[in-house]
């Protein structure tokens, strides 16, 4: 069995019957290098049956498994647990209580040297925070700290592909929330596979990058959180995310007839049964009376939301037809009460099965009062009702503690209100399929491969804005207005504080003079992958080839970590010098960062280093105009804030990041780096040799 090229676990047919039951039955999933992917279902579903069978702890019945290139389950093979560089975090953490803190953590470190065990255990345990707790027991800390105790243990020995099997169910619900994103920014740190189990799909839609759901042992769908909620294939699926109503009824000419309207249905045959399902929260309520009545039945408080449930008058001769909908920021709905339009927008999304239609649509509510009851009623609207000439819808992958200063500071000189919707993963999937109905005003994300994949996707709207050229130079935005970058990191050199290096090239790191004294992070990690391409734009792919050669022969330990982590080890003499961003340069000489990485920040000498004739690598943070953006006024006037002296400034100050307009000042820890000279390549053309740099770096091994 071959694994697809760059999946880290590769799952073929696998089914595993215990007696009369089958637990699993013919699954087949494939997970990507670096990809955190949900196994989501109900109790008995099979997902921690699947995770089991990953781990070696249990054999299927048919079936194959691969990690990475090597098959560990297959017709007369199986690989052992300990042999196949899985790591697992179990649902009740399985800590050894009669070890410490740090000697559950160096537990999977067998075979390597004191002094490297210290130091591994040691940087596990600053990752998560527990430093302090080295010599305490299991039973003396909390239910977040065992978890990440446990999570640290399964890391350190740099696992192939980490499983995670409900490992905050057991948490409260405040703590699991903040459990679960440190969690999620250790993977991504660390740049792990991960296979997690949960029965909770919010929390799957929080985490994952893909979703596989599971129904009694089988496969029902798989897909990015996005894709699998606006896309379900079956009501089970659209069903699992959220409640929804359910209007039966049958096809006839194409169309399904409810009490709330006819639905088109063009792949049903005629006569065929069919429901047609509306998620409480597409339904709107409005200020004008419609013809379609019905009569509030109750409706509950739940602090940021009201859930009302009505009774539909369908015919005449018909029984009235339940609905529920859901109302935010409004007082309790209740008989004799008026409401005012709400303004949200929903996707339009079908939804089908071999006897279903599912529809999902915007659904208008209008309240109005009578002599003796409260009557309200429901009528389809149109995709383009606007939104308040007030207000921004802003999509962003960008953590919300970088860029909440930027929107009150623009609210606060504009008025207009941004909701702000962090989407962790997925950007352009979701966008996609929210389709024309998108309310999305600005797409935001950083690492220019990412800007490139909205605008190759048809997703941004090209913006034509003085301000916004005049503010940024040409290789630092699309040709025609598609994308802008807002603020730069650069690709910097950290060196070891008494090193004699005043300059330095990016060609330089392939130099044999350095062998055996070079640190850096993944050769996959975007920023890296991006420095590669923009070498593949300056020297060729030969040349290109050659020189990751020359740099993986250079490297003084395994390209992995984070970029902090190359400031620590040069600083612990493991290397002499390192690649990474600027940004964190601030960071840790900030102390933003802790103590600890105060004193790596200020072991290190910074030089901005440049390709041979050209400037210095950069990667950014950027922003397009949605191609559907009901607010397209507000948002190139969002855009064009952004690169305000009053935002290029708080960019600098709040993130430690190069701001993209000419002539605006840097925060001082910064500065002191010395004079940017950006690279002039066209940004975009990076991008475009990304796909050709992963190549290259898999194909010298550098990670390995």
């Amino acid at each position: 069995m071959a694994a697809l090229s760059g999946s880290k676990l590769t799952v073929e047919a696998v089914s595993v019957r215990y007696g009369a039951r089958q637990a699993l039955d013919q699954v087949s999933l494939r997970v990507a290098d670096g990809e955190v992917l949900c196994l989501l279902g109900p109790s008995g579903s099979g997902k921690s049956t699947l995770l089991r069978l990953v781990a070696g702890v249990e054999r299927p019945s048919s079936g194959r498994i691969a990690i990475g290139d090597l098959e560990v389950v297959g017709p007369g093979r199986f690989v052992e647990p300990e042999l196949r560089g899985v790591g697992m975090v179990f649902q009740d953490y399985a800590l050894f209580p009669h070890l410490t803190v740090a000697a559950n953590v160096a537990f999977g470190l067998k075979g390597r040297g004191r002094q490297e065990t210290t130091r591994i255990v040691g940087a596990m345990l600053d990752r998560v925070g527990l430093e302090r707790f080295a010599d305490s027991y299991p039973h003396t800390l909390s239910g977040g700290e065992r978890q990440r105790v446990a999570l640290a243990r399964a890391l350190a020995p740099q696992p192939r592909v980490l499983l995670v099997d409900e490992p905050f169910s057991s948490l409260d619900t405040r703590l699991r929330d903040r459990v679960r994103q440190d969690t999620l920014d250790l993977l991504r740190e660390t740049c792990t596979t991960a296979v997690l189990v949960t029965h909770d799909p919010d929390e799957a839609m929080r985490v994952a990058d893909r979703i596989v759901l599971l129904c009694e042992g089988r496969l029902v769908q798989s897909g990015t959180p996005a894709e699998i909620y606006t896309r379900p294939e079956t009501l089970f699926c659209a069903k699992f995310f959220s409640d929804v109503n359910e209007l039966p009824g049958v096809c006839r000419n194409g169309r399904i007839d409810t009490p709330l309207g006819s639905f088109a249905a063009p792949h049903l045959g005629d006569q065929t049964p069919a429901c047609v399902c509306i998620r409480p929260q597409h339904l709107r309520l409005a200020s004008q009376p419609t013809s379609i009545a019905a009569r509030v039945v109750k409706s509950t408080f739940l602090g940021e939301v009201d859930h009302v449930e009505l009774q539909v008058v369908g015919s005449p001769s018909g029984p009235p037809t339940p609905v529920t909908l859901r109302t935010f920021g409004w007082t309790r709905l209740a008989p004799g009460r008026t409401l005012a339009a709400l303004t949200s927008l929903v996707p339009r999304s079908r939804f089908r099965t071999e006897f279903l239609m599912m529809l999902t649509t915007r659904a208008l509510f209008a309240l109005r009062r009578t002599l003796s009851t409260t009557l309200v009623a429901i009528v389809a609207v149109s995709a383009a009702t606007p939104l308040s000439a007030q207000t921004l819808n802003l999509y962003t992958s960008r953590e919300p503690r970088l860029i909440q200063p930027l929107i009150d500071a623009f609210s606060a000189s504009t008025g207009i209100k941004v909701h702000s919707i962090f989407v962790n993963a997925g950007l352009a999937e979701r966008v996609a399929a929210e389709g024309a109905k998108s309310p999305a005003d600005v797409l935001m994300s950083v690492d220019i491969g990412n800007v490139i994949d909205l605008v190759e996707r048809g997703l941004a709207d090209p913006v034509q804005s003085a301000v916004l050229e005049k503010a940024i130079p040409a290789h630092l935005r699309g040709a025609k207005g598609e994308w802008f970058a807002l603020s730069l990191r650069a690709r910097v050199l950290y060196a070891a504080k008494d090193s004699p290096l005043t300059g330095f090239t990016y060609e330089q790191l392939a130099s044999p003079q350095y062998r055996g004294k070079v640190c850096i992070r993944s050769g996959q990690h975007p920023y890296n992958t991006a420095l590669v391409a923009a070498y593949l734009a300056h020297h060729g792919e030969a040349e290109t080839e050659a020189w990751l050669r020359g740099v993986k022969a250079n490297l003084g330990r395994k390209a992995t970590g984070g970029d902090r982590d190359v400031a620590r080890d040069i600083m612990g003499g493991i290397c002499d010098l390192g690649i990474a961003n600027s940004y964190y340069v601030g960071l840790m000489r900030s102390g933003a960062g802790g103590p600890d990485q105060q004193t790596w920040g200020a072991a290190i000498k910074v030089i901005l280093p440049t390709f041979a004739g050209g400037g210095t690598h950069v990667n950014i943070s950027g922003a397009s105009v949605a191609k559907n953006a009901p607010n397209r006024a507000a948002a190139i006037r969002f855009l064009e804030y952004l690169v305000s002296d009053e935002a290029q400034k708080i960019y600098a100050e709040a993130d430690f990041e190069y701001p993209v307009k000419a002539g605006a000042a840097s925060h001082p820890l910064i500065a002191a780096l010395g004079a940017l000279k950006v690279d002039t390549r066209p940004l975009t053309e990076i991008a475009r040799l990304r796909a050709t740099a992963s190549k290259l770096v898999e194909k010298v091994g550098f990670d390995h």
